[in-house]
C-alpha cells in the first residue's frame, strides 16, 4: 500500500485499481469479503501518456516484465483493456499498467517506480510543443 499511495501522488497517474483503496470499483464487496490483499494492482494514466509507458518501460531494474500473478519477483506488464471488456465499456486510453509487486527490497522497488514514472513525465515533455 505504501508504493501504491506513492503512485497514486504522480501527476501523470490518473488512477490505481486496487480493490483495497476505497476509490476502486468493488471495494465494498472485498471489503465485505475479505481481510486483506495481494500486491497486484493497476496503474491508469492521464489521457495520452498511454504510449510512452512501454518504451519508459527499459528502465527498470528490479521489476522484470511478464504477465504472470502471484509468484515471489515482482512482474510488471502493460496491457490493453478495451477488447477483454464484456460488461461495461472502458473509455479511456487502451492501457492499464498491471504490477505484482513480490518480495525484493522496498526500496529497490520504490526506486524503480520512482524511475518508471520519471521516465514517463520526461517523455510526455519531450512531446509537448512549447506555445
Amino acid at each position: 500500500m505504501q508504493l501504491i499511495s506513492r503512485i497514486q501522488a504522480a501527476d501523470i497517474v490518473d488512477r490505481v485499481l486496487h480493490p483495497a483503496l476505497p476509490t476502486s470499483p468493488g471495494h465494498s464487496i472485498w471489503k465485505r469479503d475479505f481481510l486483506g490483499s495481494s500486491g497486484v494492482f493497476g496503474i491508469v494514466f492521464k489521457e495520452g501518456l498511454s504510449r510512452h509507458v512501454a518504451p519508459s518501460l527499459d528502465v527498470l531494474k528490479t521489476f522484470a516484465i511478464g504477465a504472470s500473478w502471484g509468484g515471489t519477483r515482482s512482474l510488471i506488464a502493460p496491457m490493453p483493456v478495451k477488447a477483454y471488456r464484456s460488461v461495461t465499456q472502458w473509455d479511456g486510453d487502451d492501457l492499464i499498467l498491471r504490477l505484482s509487486v513480490g518480495l525484493e527490497d522496498h526500496q529497490d522497488l520504490v526506486e524503480d517506480v520512482d524511475a518508471l514514472l520519471k521516465e514517463i513525465s520526461a517523455r510526455r515533455s519531450a512531446w509537448t510543443i512549447p506555445r
